[in-house]
């Protein structure tokens, strides 16, 4: 079997993918015949539907529009029907918003889906449409039809290849075979999963993807073939191949905050966000010391991702450029983005850096946020019952209520003195100002570090990202939780509105000589989605990215970098995520979180033992560790 697509027609199908080649007889969603007709009807061997399908994977949202749902319950039974006509059964009909999760459109696409048994009929499915969609379009212009096999609707699953398959051990020297032989200018990643429909991953086929730019126009059909080609060379035919645009991305949010942040205390896992900007926030994964040549004492910095605290171009605040001259700040703005902040190098900027990058903890977005949000339960709870409530009780005849509504206001009244308490004490952290927690130290945002890496018996160099920032604290925000070179509370924090895990540990702890191994289950806390699971890829993705060589001018450099797929509980990372720390079970952090992949679920880290190295060789540290607890 071979199978071979391209553009949008493949984009529709699934995925944002752009060519696809197998010759294997294992099952994908992204095999078999595509189509799209003149009026953009799809008509692929796993979905149909149009005319504005959204590309997969796609959000379902049952909240429609107010004027249609008088409408659903008819043009859901209509739907039903012409299935009928067309001697189709189906799993279920429903009129639902659809959004596609990479590059969503402004609003979901008001979408008749219907699930289908798993044994696709595209011809079928096909006429089924082209008379479902204009029948429903007499009552709602402009709707859209899906009809989508039942395991394609529960989920494309990215996991880790295992050990058994012979592309495991071989995976290095492909990759150098493909940097030899293959042009990569346009790709930005490569990687090795086993990715599918399957809910038992491990039959998933396994497939070599590549990302590219979004902006790419090449079909890469021929780069899916040749890419095959290769595998083939190496006996691994039987392995499929994939080229979709690329979908990682920063993770950056904005969630709100539990109440114990408002304490002042420096808590891992809760947001960090710019001073006086704009942009979007991010997460504070911990706090390391660093011990300088000829001294005892620890100085003590927090650590994050340093893209979480690099101000991006139209979210700078102009009063940043009246500290020094504006040439200035932005050749320091530009110069990080390319280079390390070196503390001990005046052409870094690190006194720039003291002026402009200040950083909240928790985010000041997080807490109007927050604020915000108690105003709407507050409000929410103030009902036309509870105001009419709330007059005769002022007015002195609570006799005349029945003592149900009595007791019912003054429960209310009890939930809402609590948010207000609640509420205080977020306002009095906002307008003290006693969020900030201080200023980047130093980082390494884009820089790239040689290192040795053992592939297959031999020694050979590759280079490796680094994205970390050291934040200098404010010595009253950290004096509460320091105890001599000790610090308490640095430990996964964990939102009380997630509830508690038994398996929590009670401290980070870190061994360099520690590597992890494939299947490996690691957690994450991020200010986003709290603590989650995912389980570790052996098989090392490759990261392309545009960087300047010494005489200014454009190169692409592959870097090596560390993944993790989602488990079956959820996402492992999401938008806010980015800087948090990726840990063991018993609390060995394995590194830090840096960006996540939408389309396959996955995130990307950079080890723990590669960023202190780096640390050593920027800042000039002799040791570095992560702060100890004082129980301990």
């Amino acid at each position: 079997m071979s199978s071979s697509f391209t553009s949008s027609t493949l984009s529709k199908a699934s995925c944002h993918a752009l060519s696809f080649y197998s010759t294997s007889s294992s099952s994908s969603p992204f095999g078999g015949s595509v189509h799209v007709d003149s009026h953009g009807f799809l008509k692929s061997s796993h979905r149909a539907g149009g005319p504005t399908l959204c590309s997969l994977p796609a959000l379902t949202k049952t909240n429609i529009p107010s004027t249609v749902p008088r409408l659903s319950l008819r043009t859901q039974d209509r739907t039903a029907s012409i299935l009928g006509e067309h001697g189709l059964g189906f799993s279920y009909v429903r009129l639902v918003g659809r959004i596609s999760k990479v590059d969503p459109e402004p609003e979901p696409i008001l979408t008749m889906l219907i699930v289908m048994p798993d044994q696709p009929n595209p011809d079928k499915w096909y006429r089924a449409l082209r008379h479902i969609q204009p029948e429903l379009a007499k009552d709602i212009p402009g709707i859209c039809v899906e009809l989508i096999e039942e395991q394609l609707n529960r989920g494309i699953y990215c996991s880790p290849v295992n050990r058994g398959h012979p592309i495991y051990r071989k995976w290095p020297s492909i990759v150098d075979f493909i940097l030899s032989h293959a042009d990569f200018r346009e790709w930005t990643a490569l990687e090795c999963w086993r990715y599918g429909t399957d809910t038992v991953r491990q039959l998933n086929p396994v497939t070599v993807i590549v990302q590219v730019r979004k902006t790419s126009t090449y079909p890469f059909i021929t780069a899916a073939r040749h890419l095959h080609g290769i595998l083939a060379y190496f006996d691994l035919a039987d392995v499929d191949v994939l080229f979709q645009r690329d979908s990682n991305t920063p993770l950056v949010q904005n969630p709100t905050l539990d109440r114990d942040v408002c304490a002042g205390a420096i808590h891992p896992g809760v947001s960090l966000g710019i001073h006086q900007c704009s942009a979007g926030t991010s997460t504070l994964g911990g706090l390391v010391q660093l011990q300088f040549s000829g001294q005892t004492e620890w100085r003590t910095y927090g650590l994050t991702c340093f893209h979480a605290v690099w101000p991006p171009t139209n979210h700078r605040n102009p009063e940043w450029f009246k500290i020094h001259n504006a040439g200035k700040v932005n050749l320091a703005i530009a110069t990080w983005e390319f280079s390390p902040l070196d503390p001990r190098k005046s052409e870094s900027f690190p006194d720039v850096a003291q002026q402009i990058l200040w950083v909240d903890h928790p985010s000041l977005r997080d807490l109007d946020n927050t604020i915000k949000g108690n105003n709407d339960i507050i409000a929410d709870l103030r009902t036309p019952r509870f105001l009419q409530c709330e007059k005769e009780m002022n007015k002195g005849d609570d006799g005349l209520l029945p003592e149900s509504a009595q007791a019912h206001y003054r429960a209310v009244v009890r939930q809402i003195q609590a948010i207000e308490e609640t509420r205080s004490a977020f306002i009095a952290m906002r307008d003290s100002g006693s969020y900030l927690l201080g200023h980047v130290y130093a980082g390494s945002g884009l820089n790239r570090t040689p290192e040795l890496k053992n592939t297959e018996g031999t020694q050979e160099p590759r280079l490796i990202s680094t994205d970390w920032a050291l934040i200098k604290i404010n010595p009253e925000r950290l004096q509460p939780q320091q105890h001599g070179d000790k610090i308490s509370g640095n430990r996964p924090f964990h939102y009380s509105r997630f509830g508690h895990p038994g398996w929590l540990p009670e401290q980070f702890i870190y061994d360099p000589n520690f590597e992890p191994l494939c299947g490996l289950k690691l957690h994450k806390c991020g200010r986003s989605t709290g603590i989650t699971t995912g389980t570790y890829s052996f098989l090392d993705c490759v990261r392309f990215t545009e960087t300047l060589d010494e005489y200014g001018m454009a190169q692409t450099i592959p870097t090596w970098e560390h993944k993790v797929a989602s488990g079956p509980d959820g996402s492992f990372a999401e938008k806010g995520d980015s800087g948090s720390w990726i840990y063991t079970q018993d609390g060995a952090v394995v590194g830090i979180l840096k960006s996540g992949d939408q389309s396959k679920d996955t995130g990307t880290m950079t080890l723990m033992s590669e960023i202190f190295d780096d640390i050593k060789s920027i800042t000039g540290a002799t040791n570095v560790r992560i702060a100890p607890d004082p129980d301990f």
